[in-house]
């Protein structure tokens, strides 16, 4: 978990893990969010990343600096995929606990919900899945809840506690069910990405999250 790593490092396994950590984060200024990036550095020889972000409400700054060695793709690889993936391991987040995760899912579907564009929801509906499957990686088989060292943000071991029943992994799991295959949304989305545009060019070098990020965090993100 965030807290105890060593060093104050923030361990993540990819760029988009991170910039799902932005939506997330909250400022201890005023204690809501979300972060939008203003700008990285790469200390040289060091297995860091530096990001400076701000706060979009009250436009406080602050520092973050992330574990290099925990990454499972590189910056230059995920900024140039089209499809974002943020763990294709069985691994649980170490950045983000499970009630933020499905904090984002619920999030991320509501504004799916709201969109007109048969494209855009279904974009939006893949990042969703993305959130879900996180999420369900911190749960036991045997266990319809997960175990107290899945939270470890205060606002989601409350949320546990006050609705528990929102936590409930067979309710994840039937919630999983009616959304498509991640496989079969990843083809059809990079479909989409190759398509030329109207001037006849490709958007692939476009990074991904600047065609959702804005979208997704102009509303504060809650928990239910």
């Amino acid at each position: 978990m965030v807290e105890e790593e060593k060093g104050n490092l923030l361990p993540s396994y990819s760029v988009p893990e991170r910039y799902f950590y932005l939506m997330v984060l909250r400022c201890p200024k005023c204690e809501k969010g979300p972060f939008d990036l203003v700008s990285t550095e790469q200390p040289p020889e060091q297995n860091r990343d530096i990001w400076f972000v701000r706060c979009r409400e009250c436009r406080q700054g602050q520092r973050l600096v992330f574990d290099r060695d925990t990454l499972l793709a590189d910056e230059s690889t995920s900024a140039s995929a089209t499809v974002p993936e943020v763990n294709p391991t069985t691994q649980v987040s170490r950045l983000i606990d499970v009630g933020q995760w499905l904090s984002l899912f619920y999030h991320i579907l509501s504004v799916a919900s709201e969109e007109k564009d048969r494209k855009k929801a279904q974009h939006l509906g893949y990042e969703a899945t993305l959130c879900l499957e996180e999420a369900l990686k911190f749960y036991a088989p045997d266990s319809d809840l997960p175990p107290s060292e899945a939270l470890w943000v205060e606002t989601s071991k409350q949320n546990l506690k006050e609705r528990p029943e929102l936590f409930l992994r067979q309710k994840l799991l039937q919630m999983r069910e009616k959304l498509p295959n991640l496989q079969v949304m990843r083809k059809a989305i990079s479909t989409d990405f190759e398509a030329p545009s109207a001037n006849g060019h490709h958007d692939q070098k476009k990074h991904w999250w600047s065609k959702w990020f804005n979208r997704l965090t102009q509303r504060r993100i809650f928990l239910w």
